[in-house]
């Protein structure tokens, strides 16, 4: 038996340093599926999508169906401006995932939370400015939120850099980004902190 793990990141992923996107590119959703079997890990799966400032859709490297099996799909149950909720079902109509998510009154995703047999196994929460960028997540773990990274912006309200936080509040990596005349590419430099304490108290 195939068990699906599918974990649902609204963060930037980038594979190298320079990168490009579509243009009005604002917000990148980047879907990881891990399938297992008998606790081994048979394969990883990767979708991409991108939005607009308003989370319209540009354009996505894949869809949800092709990250997991044939046999499994993906069905919307509520879809108001306050609250989403999703399940993601087998072909034997096993329900494998809920996924949820909570807005503010400006359309900005507050919450997200992804629930297998009644558990909550990931819970986020996420704060923006007032001109609707994401400047904190806040990651629960053990019962407790911790910060998982802030974020600071330039003022065309494109992100310049990111500091990731571990739950003991180290700060694990600093991301930066610089972008063209255009705004169209971007250069990205990433900085993992592993075994530097007193980054924490330089930069934290």
């Amino acid at each position: 038996m195939k068990i699906y793990l599918v974990l649902f990141l609204c963060v930037v992923s980038l594979k190298g340093y320079t990168q490009e996107y579509p243009a009005q590119t604002k917000h990148i959703k980047t879907i990881e599926s891990v399938v297992y079997e008998k606790k081994d890990t048979v394969d990883h799966r990767t979708s991409v999508t991108y939005y607009d400032k308003d989370w319209n859709l540009l354009s996505n490297t894949n869809t949800l169906s092709s990250v997991l099996d044939k046999g499994s799909k993906t069905v919307t149950i509520l879809d108001t401006e306050e609250k989403f909720v999703q399940a993601i079902l087998t072909s034997e109509k096993d329900t494998l995932d809920y996924i949820v998510y909570l807005y503010d009154d400006q359309g900005n995703r507050t919450h997200n939370y992804q629930i297998r047999k009644g558990d909550t196994i990931t819970s986020q929460k996420r704060t923006y400015d007032d001109q609707g960028n994401n400047t904190a997540l806040h990651n629960k773990k053990n019962g407790e939120y911790y910060l998982s990274f802030k974020a600071k912006y330039n003022d065309a309200n494109q992100i310049i850099s990111r500091h990731w936080h571990n739950p003991s509040n180290r700060l694990t990596r600093i991301e930066k980004y610089e972008y063209s005349k255009d705004g169209k590419e971007i250069k990205y430099f990433r900085n993992e902190q592993k075994r530097n304490p007193e980054i924490k108290q330089k930069n934290g």
